[in-house]
């Protein structure tokens, strides 16, 4: 399945949370996820990607989930592209073993909070890493098409200046390097 999303970067998380409840935003899930990150396959090395392994508290429901999940960039212009294809797994250890026996290589564990609403068919997540791994909460959305999106921005009253398509990784990047300027 692909996927057509946005990160939010440096916007008040609490007064998008109340433009999302007065457009009639549904609360969907808070949870708090273990992500176990490795690397793409060699045979994959070429693509921009990565392997999650997650363990998903559903704070809601009390419930507990494991998904396996293959994620491969396929472009990265006003929004990101993703190709996204996960399976629901009975045990993270099991699952990692698998890994570890195909040589795929382990980079990291991080751990973060997660709210995401439901409006207008979309999603939109507000994610709260360890401090360790990314110091600010931020938004993503996600939408069907990028006209979808561009509407919730729009309806969220979001500045496209205030968007990125790039990853994590790449935003703490460019962040290291506008700190050491």
């Amino acid at each position: 399945m692909n996927e057509i999303e946005v990160k939010v970067l440096d916007v008040d998380i609490e007064t998008i949370k109340k433009k999302i409840v007065e457009l009639k935003g549904v609360l969907i899930k808070k949870e708090y996820q273990e992500n176990y990150i490795y690397s793409l396959p060699m045979h994959l090395n070429n693509r921009n990607g990565y392997i999650r392994i997650r363990r998903t508290h559903d704070l809601l429901k009390d419930t507990y989930e494991n998904i396996l999940c293959i994620k491969k960039i396929i472009s990265q212009d006003d929004f990101r592209i993703t190709e996204e294809n996960e399976v629901t797994v009975s045990s993270i250890e099991d699952c990692k073993n698998f890994l570890e026996a195909l040589e795929v290589k382990f980079f990291r564990k991080q751990n973060k909070y997660r709210e995401s609403y439901l409006l207008s068919d979309s999603l939109i997540e507000i994610d709260e890493w360890d401090k360790d791994i990314f110091p600010d909460p931020y938004i993503e959305i996600e939408a069907k098409t990028p006209e979808i999106l561009e509407s919730i921005l729009a309806a969220l009253s979001i500045p496209k200046e205030k968007t990125t398509s790039l990853t994590l990784e790449e935003i703490k990047k460019n962040l290291k390097g506008q700190v050491s300027d």
